[in-house]
């Protein structure tokens, strides 16, 4: 018999639930608001660790718009792994290190940085006043466990209420 190996899923609460019930090889992480990174910053500007033109370990043009799935490995530093589809069995890589000049190329540099975006915001940004209000009185069909975070929602700055 042959099993599955056990894999991670990180998604919000709804669809954790839903792979729960997939069965136990399926190992779900809650999503926090530091998990949502700015990757605009990987592609921005001539410093960005992000090089068009870059090649998948087998060649291939590496196109960010085609991966659905990334992972980045601690003890492999600056090595992007992804799939291109949701069913692919392998991940490929791509190697964001920056290359030596080719004269020194064989010497490998010790100590390079990776570049790690920033999170896109480190606390929630208020909503308005109305759509505060908007949102309690929907609580009646939100589960219980999750009221206390609609009833502390940050709401009514001046910002906020202008934007609408």
């Amino acid at each position: 018999m042959k099993t599955s190996p056990k894999f991670s899923i990180i998604t919000s609460w709804d669809w954790q639930q839903l792979i729960r019930l997939c069965g136990p090889k399926i190992d779900v992480s809650e999503m926090e608001l530091l998990d949502f990174k700015n990757f605009n910053d990987l592609q921005s500007n001539a410093r960005s660790p992000m090089q068009p033109k870059k090649k998948t370990n087998t060649g291939h043009p590496f196109l960010i718009s085609k991966v659905v799935h990334m992972k980045f490995f601690a003890d492999s530093m600056g090595i992007l792994y992804f799939k291109t589809a949701f069913n692919d069995t392998e991940f490929k890589q791509v190697d964001f290190n920056k290359s030596e000049p080719r004269k020194t190329r064989r010497v490998q540099k010790s100590g390079s940085q990776l570049y790690m975006p920033e999170a896109i915001r480190e606390s929630m940004r208020p909503i308005t006043t109305k759509k505060f209000l908007d949102l309690q009185k929907t609580l009646k069909w939100v589960p219980k466990r999750f009221h206390n975070f609609f009833n502390n929602l940050s709401h009514g700055s001046a910002e906020a209420d202008e934007e609408t």
